[in-house]
């Protein structure tokens, strides 16, 4: 069950990134799951606490990848928030979302083309088919 805190944040999370997958984590919050790390919710810009870009809407990277963290802060515009042994935790502005996305292998929305779509044939219907049909 989501709350409307999260309900909002998800609709501003969907307009704000149009073409990716878009998921939910264990507590309700918009994420983008990618194959080095993910993309999370962070600020809204108006219950801004311990925000790197105070009254600014942010979001936030997270990846376990040693070696993507490097890449991940030099990305114009993403600050390091928290930091371990082997995990980055970074906020950035939604201008750098692309760039962020590219590093982590962010999941896009899989889309079909019109020739795709041209190409999709019904399904012929046969006797057996209708046979089928009738058992079930």
């Amino acid at each position: 069950m989501s709350t409307t805190e999260q309900r909002n944040a998800r609709e501003k999370f969907m307009a704000l990134t149009t073409g990716y997958a878009v998921t939910t984590d264990a507590e309700g919050w918009p994420t983008i799951p990618g194959k080095y790390g993910r993309i999370e919710w962070y600020c809204d810009g108006v219950d801004c606490h311990a925000c790197p870009h105070p009254a600014q809407f942010a979001l936030a990277v997270y990846t376990d990848r040693r070696l993507i963290r490097g890449r991940l802060l030099g990305v114009p515009g993403v600050k390091a928030h928290q930091t371990g042994d082997t995990e980055l935790r970074a906020v950035f502005l939604p201008g750098a979302l692309p760039a962020v996305a590219k590093v982590i292998r962010a999941r896009r929305k899989r889309r079909a083309s019109a020739a795709q779509l041209a190409n999709l044939v019904p399904f012929p219907v046969t006797e057996a088919t209708l046979a089928a049909q009738e058992v079930a």
